[in-house]
């Protein structure tokens, strides 16, 4: 019963960060840093490589390409895990929430 619980908690917190009047498209979990086996929240959706940031890594997720005509959607990002290393590269494991208001 332990994961259901943890479950709709984590809905719980995604509702409140989306809020009631956006609709969620998508779900990413994604990881920023130098190799992707050392993402401290593995398994991952998407790896970048720093120097990428996490507000160009959601824009790039949250556009849409139909009929020629490109649909930048708006986004929100949670943290997974606390950023880890040293140095310029730290690992940052977040997930993106593509929405539509």
């Amino acid at each position: 019963m332990r994961p259901r619980a943890g479950l709709l908690g984590m809905l719980l917190v995604v509702k409140a960060i989306i809020g009631s009047a956006e609709m969620s498209f998508a779900d990413h979990k994604i990881c920023i840093g130098q190799f992707r086996g050392n993402c401290p929240a593995l398994p991952v959706d998407g790896f970048y490589a720093c120097p990428s940031s996490r507000e160009e890594v959601a824009q790039k997720i949250c556009t849409v390409y139909k009929d020629g005509t490109e649909t930048k959607l708006g986004y929100r990002t949670l943290d997974v895990a606390p950023p880890t290393g040293s140095g310029t590269c730290k690992y940052q494991v977040f997930r993106v929430f593509c929405v539509s208001n």
